[in-house]
């Protein structure tokens, strides 16, 4: 009897393990098509001008704040060894791009900073995310002990609160490399 209930509570455990795996993967996915390159408009193309290895090309459905759905295509590729990726409007203008790294590979001043905002804690992972207009931005995650943390900072190491976020940063919050 006790390895029937044993067996009951693991297999519970396992099946509700797959199933917020499963429901995490169809989140994150929403609204995105991994597209072959021939279906990415001639004008995203020649804006792409990366020399890099493995692009994988998405089409992305987004809502505006007025509700309005608009295309954006997203080049996935990798450069000089770091996770990438560049955003297009259909016209081919350059939305923004980001790079996924270590916190290791911050700049001194970005990792200074989020020292000094999160003492203790340890640096995890970050981002660069540049502008469409070339501002450069840091999104620094750090964990401190069971609780993770976070924060935004411009390229001078300067914390960028949520209400002072540009929009192509907001846009850019449900991304992660």
């Amino acid at each position: 009897m006790k390895k029937i209930v044993i067996l009951s509570v693991l297999a519970v455990f396992a099946l509700t393990s797959y199933a917020q795996r499963v429901k995490r993967a169809s989140i994150s996915q929403a609204g995105v098509t991994h597209v072959d390159p021939t279906q990415v408009p001639t004008a995203v193309k020649n804006a792409f001008k990366v020399q890099a290895t493995a692009i994988r090309w998405e089409k992305q459905e987004v809502k505006g704040r007025a509700g309005k759905s608009h295309i954006r295509y997203v080049a996935v590729y990798k450069q000089d060894g770091i996770a990438t990726r560049s955003r297009f409007k259909e016209d081919g203008s350059i939305m923004s791009s980001s790079k996924y790294m270590s916190a290791a590979k911050l700049p001194p001043v970005i990792q200074s900073a989020a020292t000094a905002k999160n003492p203790g804690a340890k640096l995890m992972k970050a981002e660069q995310f540049t502008t469409k207009n070339g501002q450069v931005f840091y999104r620094v995650r750090s964990r401190n002990g069971g609780s993770k943390v976070t924060t935004l900072y411009d390229a001078n190491g300067a914390e960028v609160t949520k209400d002072k976020m540009i929009d192509e940063i907001k846009e850019g919050e449900e991304e992660n490399g």
